[in-house]
């Protein structure tokens, strides 16, 4: 609930940040970013996907669809808002991702592709789809709340489909990000 508590500010430091939706602080204690690093503050999107986790997660031991209509949803949609707007396709469209961003490995930063921010991205576009495909829940009030549309949902799933992750075959490895 705190994360829901404060997710009006985490929509105020999307918009400091030139997107829509939430972005949750990397440190706080009352909503607000508290981390004076201006690199770890705004290239960093775990706290946001891990908010995604942390209620996928909740989901998965108490099935409380109460607080999925009344909180869940609308902070999922917030977050998916966020990420959509952070991130950016190639110049030929077909591949969606992060650039200039930091993943928990904070020694490396303004890095393109980082493949936790993308798999954790693609990971939260894919159970918001699963959950509003899922016909349980009310989505008429949620989308107005939200200002969200099927317009909307179609760019989400186009970016999940898109999402760049850094897999060789050969090796059987996840490259960290792009040139690591």
């Amino acid at each position: 609930m705190f994360r829901y508590n404060t997710l009006k500010e985490a929509k105020e430091r999307a918009l400091q940040l030139d997107c829509i939706g939430a972005c949750y602080p990397v440190a706080t204690r009352n909503g607000k970013e508290g981390c004076n690093l201006w690199q770890h503050a705004s290239l960093q999107f775990q706290p946001s996907s891990a908010v995604a986790y942390a209620i996928y997660h909740y989901m998965n031991l108490y099935n409380d669809e109460e607080f999925m209509q009344n909180y869940g949803l609308e902070m999922l949609i917030e977050i998916s808002k966020f990420l959509l707007s952070r991130g950016q396709y190639n110049q030929k469209g077909d591949k969606f991702s992060y650039y200039g961003v930091m993943g928990p490995d904070e020694f490396q930063m303004m890095v393109n592709h980082n493949t936790y921010t993308n798999f954790m991205a693609k990971k939260t576009f894919e159970y918001l789809l699963d959950l509003l495909d899922s016909n349980k829940y009310d989505l008429e009030n949620i989308y107005n709340k939200c200002k969200f549309n099927e317009e909307l949902k179609n760019k989400i799933k186009d970016a999940k489909d898109k999402m760049v992750i850094l897999y060789d075959e050969e090796t059987k490895l996840f490259e960290q990000n792009a040139g690591f």
